[in-house]
Parts: structure tokens; sequence; C-alpha cells
């Protein structure tokens, strides 16, 4: 899986501005790759995103609102899951709209340790589900 950690500036590349906060959020993007633009939120919003095909779709355009709206725009051609952790927000990106997606582990199998991990539940914005 490929991740991107984001954080910085509000300005990551040439073509790509970001200004506002996750409830008032602008993006300006020309001709940036959809990777370059998500690694733009980083700095200002604590994201991170993490994806398992690349995220190369250029994209040009002015996007406006709520860091869910803004996200939701982005990522129409994709399946994917938004989580909010404390003031982390995580992006899952799984491939793009209408290709297989991963899959999971057959109910009730272990790991070689024999125990199941744990992991508590997290608070969901956006999507909390899967795209399809």
């Amino acid at each position: 899986m490929i991740a991107l950690l984001i954080a910085g500036t509000s300005t990551v590349c040439a073509g790509v501005r970001v200004q506002g906060d996750a409830a008032a959020l602008r993006i300006d993007a020309d001709k940036s790759q959809l990777s370059e633009v998500l690694a733009a939120l980083g700095p200002r919003l604590n994201v991170r995103v993490q994806t398992s095909s690349p995220l190369d779709r250029v994209i040009s355009g002015t996007y406006k609102g709520s860091l869910r709206d803004v996200l939701s725009r982005m990522l129409e051609n994709y399946n994917y899951i938004v989580e909010t952790r404390g003031n982390e927000v995580e992006v899952r990106v799984y491939g793009a709209r209408g290709a297989p997606l991963p899959t999971a582990a057959p109910p009730g199998t272990m790991p070689a340790n024999g125990r199941a991990a744990k992991r508590p539940g997290p608070a969901r914005i956006g999507v909390p589900y899967i795209r399809q």
C-alpha cells in the first residue's frame, strides 16, 4: 500500500493552493495530479492519505466547501473512506470506482500470533463506507 504523509504549508507545489480550514476550505488546482492536491491538505488540516493505487488523475479548478465536501468531489471516481481520530484525518483510497476491491481475510481467520488485533473505533466523517 502506498502511503502519503501530508503536512506543510498552504502551497505544496506550484499548481496547488490551499486556504481555510476543515469547515471552510478553498483549493485552487492548476493541472495538478490528485496525489499532489491531497498532499497539500496535510499541512493545514493534518490529513494523511493511504492508497493502493496511483492517484495520477490530473485536475484543475477551484474546490470550495467543507473538507468532507471537497474530498467527496475530488474522489468521486474512487472507492474511499475518510476517518478522523482526534485532530487527524485519514483518507484511504482503494482504487477507481468499478475496479475490483481488495478482499478481506475470510471470517474466523486469525493472524499468525493467534490474537485478533484490537483497535478503537474511529469517529468517521465524510463517507463512512466504500463508495461504489
